[in-house]
C-alpha cells in the first residue's frame, strides 16, 4: 500500500526499478546509517515515485539485503 500510495504499483517495471533502487544503495557508501553489533548494515534512502516518496530503511548483510522498511506515504 505505501508503494501504490506513491504511484509504484505491483508491474514488472516497478520491480526492475525497485531492483535498481537497491543496487544503487547496496553499493552507495553515503547511504550507511549504522554498522550493527552482527555486522549487518543499516542504510538509509529516498525512493520516489509519481506521487511522492517514502524513506526506506534497509538491513544489508555484504550485498544481500535481508528487509527493507518503508516510512511515509499517505
Amino acid at each position: 500500500r505505501q508503494l501504490e500510495s506513491i504511484g509504484l504499483h505491483d508491474t514488472p517495471a516497478t520491480r526492475e526499478y525497485l531492483a535498481n533502487h537497491f543496487a544503487a544503495v547496496a553499493t552507495d557508501p553515503t547511504t550507511i546509517s549504522m554498522v550493527q553489533q552482527n555486522g549487518r548494515i543499516l542504510r538509509e534512502s529516498l525512493l520516489t515515485g509519481p506521487n511522492g516518496g517514502l524513506k526506506v530503511e534497509s538491513v544489508w548483510d555484504g550485498t544481500k539485503l535481508i528487509t527493507a522498511r518503508f516510512f511515509g506515504g499517505r
